[in-house]
C-alpha cells in the first residue's frame, strides 16, 4: 500500500471516528457502541496502520532524527514517514477526544462545551485540549475530577 493510499484511508477512518464520537456524545441509544467504535476500535486501526508504516519506512532516511528541526524535516521528507506522522496525530487526537468525553460523562458535567472542544481537538489537537481544560477545570484545592 502506498503512503498516499494509507493517508487517504486513515483520513477517512478518522473522520468516521470523529462522527461516531459526536453522535455518541449526545445520543443515548447505542451510545456505548458509538463511543467504542469512534474512540477505541478506529484508533486501534489507525495505530496498527501507524505501526506498519513505522516498520516499513522509519529507517528510510538515515540522517533523519529528532535532535534538530533540520533532522525532523529530513525524516518527514520521505512520504512514508510523513504518512506515519499523520497517523500518529489522528490516533492520539481521537484518544484525547474520547478521554474528554469519558471525563465529562463520568462526572455528569455539562456537555455543551464539548460541542466546541471536540471539533477543535479534531482540527487543531492541543487547542481542543486547552479549550477543554479552560471549560472544565475549576480550581478547588483538591484533585479536579475532570482532569
Amino acid at each position: 500500500m502506498t503512503p498516499d493510499t494509507v493517508f487517504q484511508m486513515a483520513s477517512s477512518l478518522a473522520l468516521l471516528a470523529w462522527l461516531c464520537l459526536g453522535v455518541g456524545t449526545f445520543q443515548t441509544q447505542y451510545q456505548n457502541a458509538w463511543l467504542t467504535v469512534g474512540g477505541r476500535l478506529l484508533p486501534i486501526c489507525l495505530s496498527i496502520m501507524y505501526l506498519g508504516m513505522i516498520i516499513r519506512y522509519w529507517h528510510s532516511v538515515p540522517d533523519g532524527g529528532f535532535t534538530s528541526l533540520e533532522q525532523v524535516a529530513r525524516l518527514f521528507s520521505e512520504s512514508g514517514n510523513l504518512a506515519a506522522g499523520w497517523l500518529h496525530f489522528l490516533a492520539f487526537d481521537l484518544l484525547i477526544g474520547r478521554w474528554m468525553i469519558d471525563k465529562v460523562q463520568t462526572n455528569n458535567a455539562r456537555k455543551w462545551p464539548l460541542l466546541v472542544c471536540l471539533p477543535f481537538t479534531f482540527w487543531f489537537g492541543p487547542v481542543g485540549l486547552l479549550l477543554y481544560l479552560v471549560c472544565y477545570f475549576k480550581p478547588q484545592g483538591k484533585q479536579n475530577a475532570l482532569l
